[in-house]
């Protein structure tokens, strides 16, 4: 019998797809993307830019996330780096860090935006679903 979990089954609060701008700053470098996925304890940062190297695992950082209409800066730290490009998408997977009431609450209130649009009969097209989100603001 296996006891070890899926990463699915592991995490405390749901991910959910989105395509929001960040700039990540850890050990005096800056890196900027997408966000693949969403939750209220962290996100997957792809198409991390500079290529993240493993000796940022485990070190906090600073993350700004450009939301529809507004941007949230938290501490974080990196739980995962893909620096052998072995899922479709390489990135980095980080945690949310001493997050402010503010802060949860503008999370929160954008993943609910996104449940909101899931559960809709609104189907996104690759391109517009961020344009579709900033109409909701």
């Amino acid at each position: 019998m296996n006891d070890t979990k899926s990463s699915n089954e592991q995490r405390k609060h749901p991910r959910f797809i989105t395509g929001d701008g960040y700039i990540l700053l850890v050990n005096n470098t800056r890196y900027s993307g997408v966000i693949g996925n969403i939750s209220k304890g962290g996100a997957f940062l792809k198409t991390v830019a500079p290529m993240m190297t493993e000796d940022c695992l485990f070190q906090n950082g600073l993350v700004t996330i450009k939301f529809p209409g507004a941007e949230v800066t938290v501490q974080c730290s990196i739980l995962f780096i893909d620096t052998k490009h072995s899922l479709d998408t390489p990135g980095t997977g980080i945690a949310f860090v001493d997050v402010d009431e503010k802060s949860e609450d503008l999370i929160t209130s954008h993943i609910k935006i996104i449940q909101q649009l899931l559960n809709s009969s609104y189907k996104p097209t690759s391109f517009g679903f961020k344009k579709d989100l900033e109409k909701l603001f």
